[in-house]
């Protein structure tokens, strides 16, 4: 008789992991909505994705909560009054905060317009200011 082991055992955690995932893209189609709406919902329910190769995935109760706010909305045409659940999804830890000695010599900083002002202003049309400022430029240039 053959032997039908497999020659990995996965623990019920791995095998969790590995098939409770819904990629988003089967989502959009599940409910029939696009992107947006898709993420406005997650945003709504505090979801936060989990990524696999470059794919987004929800696990199964992100997706249970989709399920119900998509049940709600049909019966209610919103997600107001839907129930807000705690935030899920992987937890981004803040990076540690690292402290360095910088050492910083003086230095003599002296700061000279780069335009002058050569005459009043008229305020007899809007372009007459910008001409100037023109004239001005040209008359540095050369």
């Amino acid at each position: 008789m053959a032997d039908t082991t497999p020659d990995t055992t996965l623990d019920s955690n791995q095998i969790e992991e590995n098939f409770s995932k819904i990629a988003i893209g089967d989502l959009q189609k599940k409910y029939s909505i696009g992107r947006d709406p898709l993420y406005a919902r997650m945003n709504y329910l505090q979801i936060t994705t989990w990524k696999i190769d470059h794919k987004a995935y929800l696990d199964a109760d992100q997706v249970a909560h989709m399920d119900g706010l998509h049940a709600h909305i049909q019966q209610t045409g919103k997600m107001k009054g839907y129930p807000i659940p705690e935030p899920s999804g992987p937890v981004e830890l803040e990076p540690e905060e690292t402290t360095a000695i910088v050492e910083a010599s003086p230095q003599q900083i002296s700061a000279q317009p780069s335009f002058v002002p050569t005459g009043e202003r008229s305020h007899s049309g809007e372009m007459e200011p910008m001409n100037q400022l023109v004239k001005n430029a040209q008359n540095k240039a050369q």
